[in-house]
């Protein structure tokens, strides 16, 4: 996939964050061919029984039909502080984090 139809593709799912990754750092080196493997926004249910869902950024599916998840944390994901994320947001990541190396 062109990496102008992917980013059409996506569009209003992508972030400024996800953008540049794609376009400076994953579509460098993968090129076309890695467009068409990786996912963003990808689903996984909480497993807390509450029915939400948590969002990966990408996930990539290798030939092998094993999956990789990509999370981009900007500068303020890991502000344990409160200043830049509260407490409760931080929280979530975390277990969001876990679930993802759990699966």
């Amino acid at each position: 996939m062109k990496l102008d139809d992917f980013l059409e593709k996506y569009v209003g799912k992508l972030n400024y964050l996800q953008v540049l990754f794609i376009e400076n750092i994953f579509y460098k080196d993968y090129g076309e061919s890695g467009l068409d493997l990786i996912v963003p926004e990808y689903e996984i249910d909480r497993e807390d029984g509450s029915g939400r869902k948590f969002f990966i950024d990408f996930v990539i599916t290798a030939s092998s039909g094993k999956k990789y998840a990509i999370e981009l944390h900007g500068y303020h994901a890991h502000d344990q502080s409160g200043k830049f994320v509260t407490n409760e947001r931080f929280n979530e990541l975390q277990i969001k984090n876990n679930l993802i190396r759990e699966k």
